[in-house]
């Protein structure tokens, strides 16, 4: 690879991760803090005063996401409002409801 390829490579790289980064910081630094709680969350580790990113985090799916990544064996499936709103886990264990 020539000298000048690789310079190319290398800026469009960093303008993607700068074009990134502005993306993932702009909704989160725009959230108030210390942030509200959820209006209605239907996953119950949201219903607490949260963080900046937890209210971007807590923001439509984004609950179902983060259950998921804060109980990955989905060992507490009270966590989630209702039965009907199972759908949002990958699989719940028989007898766990």
């Amino acid at each position: 690879m020539s000298q000048s390829v690789r310079r190319q490579v290398v800026a469009v790289a960093l303008a993607g991760l700068v074009l990134a980064t502005v993306a993932v910081a702009l909704p989160v630094l725009a959230q108030p803090s210390p942030c509200c709680r959820v209006k209605d969350p239907y996953i119950s580790l949201y219903n607490r005063p949260l963080s900046r990113v937890e209210a971007v985090l807590a923001q439509g799916d984004g609950q179902a996401f983060g259950a998921i990544a804060q109980d990955p064996l989905l060992a507490r499936p009270a966590v989630i409002g209702s039965p009907a709103d199972y759908a949002y886990r990958p699989s719940v264990r028989c007898g766990a409801i």
